[in-house]
Parts: C-alpha cells; structure tokens; sequence
C-alpha cells in the first residue's frame, strides 16, 4: 500500500481522427489569433504615439482616431 501513494495516474483520452484534426486546427488558429493580437498592440500604440509626437494630437483627439478611449491612449504612453 505504501507504493499506491507514490503513483501517478495518467489520462490517456483517444479520440477519433477527425476531431483531433479539428482540435489541431483550433489550436493552431488560437496560437495565430495570439500572434496577431500582439501585433496590433504593437500597431495601436505606434500609431497613438506617432500621432501625438508628431502631429501633436490630444489624447481625446487620438482616442476618437483609433477608437480607443482618451484613458487608453494615456496609458500606451
């Protein structure tokens, strides 16, 4: 009985080809739509800096531009 305590279960869950696929698929859009949402974070808070230093805008005047909220825009810097 001493060892049962020491040992480790294990899932092993088989599904059918399809859904694996289709599970792979999923994963595989997820990692893409991450990889996109990073460069839009990256696009936004370019594009509010690029137009507060350079074309001097408000943050008010930013937001309204990229659809985003005055405190929003204030925080990307």
């Amino acid at each position: 009985m001493r060892d049962a305590a020491r040992a480790a279960l294990v899932d092993e869950i088989r599904l059918p080809a399809d859904v694996r696929r289709t599970v792979g698929r999923l994963r595989a859009a997820r990692a893409r739509a991450e990889r996109e949402q990073v460069r839009a974070r990256a696009a936004t808070k370019a594009a509010a800096m690029l137009l507060r230093k350079r074309l001097k805008l408000g943050v008010r005047d930013v937001g309204a531009l990229l659809g985003l909220s005055h405190q929003r825009v204030q925080q990307l810097g």
